[in-house]
């Protein structure tokens, strides 16, 4: 959403980079599920971590919307704390 400062110039509210179409695709549950996250821990590349986020999208959807389980998002997706803006 762009906004007129004080001063008359534009600015924008939202994120500063642009978002990639979010197309979900397959979905993992049960022990694929478990297997992405392990693979999302333990791996370094930035392809592989971005398709396992993708594949567990509904899982973690469903972690920060139960309150019980939200203090526990950062234990279980950790890259999140490699990302600076988060």
């Amino acid at each position: 959403m762009t906004k007129k400062n004080p001063n008359g110039s534009d600015t924008n509210d939202g994120p500063t980079t642009e978002r990639e179409s979010l197309l979900i695709g397959e979905q993992l549950f049960g022990e694929e599920c478990r297997e992405a996250l392990s693979i999302i821990r333990h791996s370094t590349d930035k392809a592989v971590v971005k398709d396992k986020m993708r594949a567990t999208f509904e899982y973690r959807q469903k972690l920060i919307h139960d309150q019980d389980a939200t203090s526990s998002v950062l234990d279980v997706f950790h890259r999140f704390l490699d990302i600076p803006e988060l």
